[in-house]
């Protein structure tokens, strides 16, 4: 990697942490309301126990997927920091 690709690899390196970030607090949000989180725009469509259905699916999925991205990213990012 030279020198020159190295504000781009940052520039991408800190932009999936904290995309992966704001996804990681999204769910935790989701797990401390039950589900509730993102009730307001869904409350005229689905009845209260749908929307806690849909924002525990939500949940799972986050915290299934986004983690395993975030330590990459994070490990990338303090690479590249450190180099």
């Amino acid at each position: 990697m030279n020198l020159s690709d190295l504000p781009l690899a940052l520039d991408i390196a800190f932009a999936g942490v904290t995309i992966s970030g704001i996804l990681l607090l999204i769910g935790y949000f989701l797990k401390l309301s039950n589900g509730k989180f993102w009730s307001f725009p869904f409350c005229l469509l689905f009845n209260d126990a749908d929307e806690r259905a849909i924002g525990n699916k939500m949940r799972r999925f986050i915290f299934s997927y986004v983690p395993v991205f975030f330590v990459i990213f994070l490990i990338l990012f303090l690479f590249l920091m450190l180099r």
